[in-house]
């Protein structure tokens, strides 16, 4: 499994002598209004809006590709693959009609754009094209140009290369290991890289890969430490360049909706100010 910038999808691949029976299927338990689902030649489409008046259009797909069959294997909103295969590959693409750039007096602070679903077809039409070994190279390449920019090199007195994570973390004290903390400094940088690429959004609390449904804080963003915390090292390690979307959501969140705060509050019409806690849809008081 791996999630790939350069084509903007999440490739899935099973692989066995003899796979049994294979259900993929997509749905959306985070809201009450129920999506609507298709299966098409081996692709599933799910559009659905957050909310019936002001919500936001999300739409997903993915596409099923099974090497050696020819077979459309949609059966009541799923792809249902017979056992006996050996290989199946899934190819995934996301996306919302949120726009951060729309929030604006201008636009009545929509952040909406367009609906996604024509975007996230032809994502998802242009990924299946490839091949997976092309897919899968070419989000290492992609990603090893970042995370290579900079190495930390710490020595490993306890041996703990040889421990497995779970164990190596259990066991940690105030003592420290520096093999920990080499393991933890270059999980960071990953989570970076993961959350902080051109055209999105900065790294929230929980960062782009959290785990719950509803994380703590509702995973937005404090003006207080986390945010700059997030961006500590980032300059420092060879990763300056991906700062941009930080700077992008200051410029089209914060400052519109905070030059609206600061006249409501401060009574100042010179300037634009937020708090503690923002979101992404501007909220600033």
């Amino acid at each position: 499994l791996f999630c790939s910038h350069p084509d903007n999808v999440c490739v899935y691949r099973i692989i066995a002598k003899y796979l049994p029976q294979v259900i993929i299927a997509l749905d959306n338990v985070l809201v009450p209004q129920a999506p609507d689902i298709t299966c098409h030649e081996n692709s599933i489409n799910l559009w659905g809006r957050t909310a019936p008046d002001i919500g936001l259009m999300y739409n997903a797909r993915a596409t099923v590709l099974v090497p050696g069959s020819r077979g459309d294997f949609c059966s009541n909103g799923k792809v249902i693959i017979p056992k006996g295969h050996s290989e199946v590959i899934i190819v995934i693409a996301a996306d919302t009609d949120y726009d951060a750039s729309e929030g604006n007096a201008a636009t009545n602070y929509s952040f909406k754009w367009k609906d996604p679903t024509q975007v996230v077809i032809q994502t998802v039409f242009e990924a299946s094209k490839k091949t997976y070994s092309n897919l899968k190279g070419a989000h290492i390449k992609d990603y090893s140009n970042l995370f290579s920019r900079f190495t930390l090199t710490l020595p490993d007195p306890n041996g703990s290369a040889n421990i497995s994570t779970e164990a190596l973390f259990t066991n940690y004290t105030q003592h420290g290991d520096p093999y920990v903390e080499s393991i933890l400094f270059d999980y960071a940088r990953y989570l970076f890289i993961s959350s902080s690429r051109p055209g999105g959004l900065p790294p929230n609390l929980q960062g782009l890969w959290a785990e719950q449904y509803s994380p703590a804080w509702s995973a937005d963003y404090h003006a207080n430490i986390n945010i700059q915390m997030a961006h500590w090292t980032v300059d420092q390690t060879g990763l300056g360049d991906q700062t941009g979307p930080l700077w992008n959501f200051v410029a089209d969140t914060w400052m519109p909706r905070g030059s609206e705060t600061a006249y409501l509050l401060y009574n100042s019409t010179k300037g634009w100010t937020t708090h503690n806690q923002m979101n992404t849809f501007g909220y600033t008081a």
